[in-house]
């Protein structure tokens, strides 16, 4: 799990440093705040995919869960 994890933090860190940087500099309404969620979660995908994603093991894990959408979110990630 532990090389999960990182990939987890180092995707967070790559949608999270730039949005908390530019959250100053924005103001608050519905769009600004639609369009940073949008591209805060294309990032994330984007960098977990190009660190390699799930793990074969990982995969299983998810999939053998009781979640909603888990066979969408292994597709996806």
């Amino acid at each position: 799990p532990l090389k999960f994890f990182w990939k987890v933090l180092k995707a967070s860190l790559a949608f999270g440093v730039p949005l908390v940087a530019t959250i100053f500099f924005l103001p608050v309404n519905w769009p600004v705040t639609f369009a940073a969620t949008v591209l805060s979660v294309a990032i994330f995908f984007l960098t977990f995919r190009k660190l390699g994603g799930f793990d074969p093991e990982d995969k299983n894990r998810l999939l053998n869960m009781r979640l909603p959408f888990r066979k969408s979110i292994v597709k996806w990630l």
